[in-house]
């Protein structure tokens, strides 16, 4: 209510990335390099789909995380974080979640798994022309694994083997998270999928061994974004998953809309003044994190940055202080 109160639909184009995020001017230099034309872009594509750009803002966070990958880490101290989110965003149907998140990232990063998997066709045909050739003439035998850096939903067993092969991490993009909701120890309720699943958000060693195969990964990365009906949102919060922890890991984003809503005509305007440059603002921060990967990097927070991060920290232990004491793990999941 006090958003909706402070919110003016006409000031939109005015407002800061950072008040728009915080309310304030706390939040400085939010990228290392701030482009004003993905300010200007993130606030188009709220408007375009009649979301806050908090929302829009959030989905763009929730695309990042899936494109940096498990290789680059913040320190602070001895605290050690890599840019790992679950994010669910709720909204009842068909208000519009996976084309906000095609326009926030999802289609660029479609396109690199349409490239990795047109390199791997090629190293599959390599392979079977090794295969075919006589031994005297085959050489080396071509490498063949699949490259990915997201799927949709899978089993956490075929995850498993894909991450093996993406050290890097790999994501899940899921339109209804319900799906992966509903199936966790599908097997008549047996297994221990729920266990590993809250093993992967801690972004270390799983293993997930069978009968037949040993598969180890070292330095896990699995961010999950997804959409979720609001209905079905008790689906989620049910008492296992709270008392588990299993719910206080999801950061939920409601999709707020502009108050009044826009309508679809003014919608459509708004979305025709998207520049080219403000467009590629955005699939150009997230390929520019696609590249690079693979590469292993520490980042050290700055002291202004560790003062506003710990000052929050005191805000929450606070509102924990305040709560029952089922709600602690949830406090301890938002630090």
């Amino acid at each position: 209510n006090e958003l909706e109160e402070f919110y003016e639909p006409e000031d939109t184009f005015k407002n800061t990335l950072k008040q728009a995020v915080e309310g304030t001017d706390t939040i400085k230099d939010f990228f290392t390099e701030w482009k004003p034309s993905l300010q200007t872009a993130l606030e188009k594509i709220a408007q375009g789909h009649n979301v806050t750009t908090e929302t829009a803002l959030s989905a763009f966070l929730g695309m990042c995380s899936v494109a940096i990958g498990g290789n680059k880490r913040i320190v602070s101290g001895k605290w050690e974080e890599k840019g790992l989110l679950w994010m669910a965003f709720h909204a009842p149907t068909g208000k519009g979640k996976t084309p906000l998140f095609r326009d926030c990232g999802r289609e660029v990063m479609a396109k690199k798994n349409e490239e990795l998997n047109n390199e791997y066709s090629v190293q599959q045909r390599d392979d079977e022309r090794w295969r075919e050739a006589s031994p005297d003439s085959r050489g080396e035998r071509p490498v063949v694994f699949p490259r990915m850096i997201w799927t949709t939903y899978t089993t956490l067993e075929t995850l498993t083997n894909i991450h093996v092969n993406n050290p890097s991490g790999i994501g899940l993009i899921h339109d209804e998270l319900d799906a992966l909701i509903s199936s966790r120890n599908q097997y008549k309720g047996k297994g221990d999928d729920v266990q590993k699943l809250l093993d992967l958000w801690n972004g270390r060693e799983i293993s997930n061994p069978t009968m037949n195969n040993y598969r180890y990964v070292p330095d896990s990365f699995v961010p999950i974004i997804g959409g979720i009906q609001t209905d079905l949102l008790k689906k989620l919060f049910n008492a296992e998953d709270i008392a588990n922890g299993f719910v206080a890991r999801f950061l939920l984003v409601p999709f707020r809309h502009p108050v009044p809503p826009l309508i679809d005509s003014e919608r459509k305007k708004i979305r025709d003044t998207i520049s080219p440059e403000e467009r590629t603002s955005m699939s150009l921060l997230i390929e520019q994190l696609i590249k690079g990967r693979d590469i292993k990097e520490q980042f050290q927070l700055e002291k202004d940055a560790e003062t506003l991060i710990y000052q929050q920290h005191d805000e929450l232990t606070k509102e924990s202080n305040k709560n029952l004491q089922e709600m602690e793990s949830s406090f301890k999941k938002l630090k």
